[in-house]
């Protein structure tokens, strides 16, 4: 493993992650909301990702 890559690990698992549930029963309410709707973003626009 690089210098880089083990820095990296390093900080993602040096602090102790959070969990939101207000957003969590915001998005939970959204997708019940929109459940079976197409998922387009932008309608008529090219969804292609370029490098």
């Amino acid at each position: 493993m690089t210098n880089r890559i083990s820095r990296l690990k390093t900080a993602l698992f040096a602090n102790t992650r959070e969990i939101s549930l207000e957003r969590a029963l915001l998005y939970t309410a959204s997708h019940r909301q929109t459940e079976g709707e197409p998922g387009d973003i932008a309608p008529g626009e090219s969804n292609s990702v370029y490098p």
